[in-house]
């Protein structure tokens, strides 16, 4: 079997954050790539997409990839018209993106390439591409098996839990703590705690939402992000093996992060759960 795994193409959230203080960690917009085999996932499409694009071209061949789009905000979309396999006619690209708005994850996606912002429309792209609207779902992407489920952020937002050989990744890049804000409709809500802990419970790496600092978090409360400790809490409850932090405020400096984040780790209530500061360029194994 071969193995997985994970390469972090974007790790900022927001708005991209280029500049020597951001260099080590990196200023590019979220953007996951996970691999076993042939198989590969994207996790959302941020500015990083658009590295990971050169890389799969320069691999040459056929491709068949899957983009999994946690919601819609333009840290997540941004990415798209600069993803270089999207206007190969040999590439074929399945698009999974949150369901719920009136419009279609193709109509949503398509205002990107509008005139009013780009040259060229999705229509037109060479591409071969599928698009899937999806809520509380489990897709089969041989070998993973994908399930998605909603999460507590402005606007339709989903988390991710692939599971491939009895391993377990969870994607969590945007997700506010509803004990402190709630931003789901009441028919969500109700089911929202024990479900969230039931698909993450003991996951082998969960990347999670880390924006804010325990000091910033109450000036942004409501923003639909997690502070760290939220972040930490949420781990513990679910039994997670490995707490990636990411979606880091663009304000944040690489000295900033790291500071922050070795205090951080002093304090740690629990050592059984294993955390990472998320940086462009990070590998994990699965």
């Amino acid at each position: 079997m071969n193995k997985t795994t994970l390469r972090f193409w974007g790790v900022r959230g927001s708005i991209p954050s280029p500049g020597p203080q951001t260099a080590q960690i990196g200023g590019n917009t979220s953007c996951l790539e996970v691999l076993c085999g042939k198989t590969r996932l994207i996790f959302d499409a941020g500015t990083g997409i658009r590295l990971l694009g050169q890389k799969i071209m320069a691999e040459g061949g056929k491709k068949t990839l899957h983009l999994f789009l946690s919601h819609y905000h333009l840290d997540h979309v941004i990415g798209i018209p600069f993803f270089t396999p999207l206007y190969q006619k040999d590439v074929r690209l399945n698009i999974y993106g949150p369901k719920g708005y009136v419009r279609s994850v193709d109509e949503i996606l398509g205002h990107l390439f509008s005139s009013e912002f780009f040259p060229v429309p999705l229509t037109d792209v060479a591409s071969r591409i599928t698009y899937y609207p999806v809520g509380s779902d489990t897709i089969l992407v041989k070998p993973f098996v994908v399930r998605s489920f909603y999460v507590n952020h402005p606007g339709k937002t989903l988390g991710y839990v692939a599971e491939i050989s009895g391993k377990r990744l969870a994607y969590l890049p945007d997700h506010e703590s509803i004990h402190k804000f709630c931003h789901l409709s009441r028919s969500l809500k109700k089911f929202y705690s024990s479900a969230l802990i039931e698909n993450l419970y003991g996951a082998d790496i969960l990347v999670h939402d880390a924006q804010f600092t325990d000091k910033d978090y109450p000036t942004y409360c409501g923003w639909g992000h997690s502070s760290w400790d939220d972040a930490l809490d949420l781990a513990i409850k679910a039994h997670i093996k490995t707490l990636v932090f990411f979606h880091h405020a663009p304000q944040n400096t690489d000295v900033f992060l790291k500071k922050n984040f070795a205090v951080f780790c002093k304090k740690l209530r629990s050592k059984k759960i294993k955390i990472i500061l998320a940086h462009e360029g990070m590998h994990l194994s699965l």
